[in-house]
């Protein structure tokens, strides 16, 4: 149970201040913060400057053709009809740099967080991770979006920054999202009760 929950929505630009106000009020107190963003998700569009920026890296789109979730959703569900709907090339590539822009978004916002951490001292006793539930699919297997059990779509980032360990450390065995909750007791000496998944301490050991 959280002490305190917002769903308001609206993406990191608007999150990403209330975290860091957030953090910022919390410097001598324990605490479990957690982000859930759909920045890196559809509609694919990200800020105009981002937008210019990786869209100026492939060929403009068909005049009038926007990544929404609505056109690619009717895109992908129409291969089932008897008039599948077409994606040419361009605006293929096109959505792929939009989806690129919104990583950027979001990874540039992730820096923010971390200077917030640093800026206050929290860095020094706080554990942060990062990950994804899904990747996504441009056609690399006849699809798009995350409806199959490809590469792409299960080979997601999870990183873990931990005050003991500063220096990189790339863990090549298998590990999944739901070995976070029984490394996050592990690492706070708490004991865990029967759940799915296990501590990624002793990997990091």
């Amino acid at each position: 149970m959280f002490a305190l929950f917002d769903s308001a929505g609206g993406g990191l630009d608007r999150i990403g201040p209330k975290a860091i106000a957030w953090l910022e009020a919390r410097r001598n107190e324990p605490f479990l913060l957690l982000l859930h963003t759909y920045d890196v998700h559809t509609p694919y569009l990200p800020p105009a400057a981002l937008r210019d920026r990786f869209g100026a890296l492939v060929e403009a789109p068909t005049p009038g053709f926007e990544p929404s979730s609505e056109a690619l959703e009717a895109i992908r569900t129409s291969r089932w009809t008897a008039t599948p709907l077409p994606l040419p090339e361009r605006d293929l590539r096109y959505a792929e740099a939009m989806y690129d822009a919104e990583i950027a978004h979001v990874d540039a916002w992730i820096g923010k967080i971390l200077a917030t951490l640093a800026a206050t001292g929290l860095d020094a006793h706080t554990t942060v991770i990062l990950f994804s539930d899904h990747g996504e699919e441009f056609f690399e297997h006849g699809r798009l979006s995350h409806t199959q059990t490809y590469h792409e779509l299960l080979h997601v980032p999870q990183l873990l920054l931990h005050p003991a360990q500063r220096e990189p450390l790339r863990i090549r065995s298998l590990v999944e999202g739901i070995d976070i909750a029984p490394t996050l007791l592990d690492l706070a000496g708490l004991p865990a009760p029967p759940m799915s998944g296990r501590s990624l301490v002793p990997l990091l050991r």
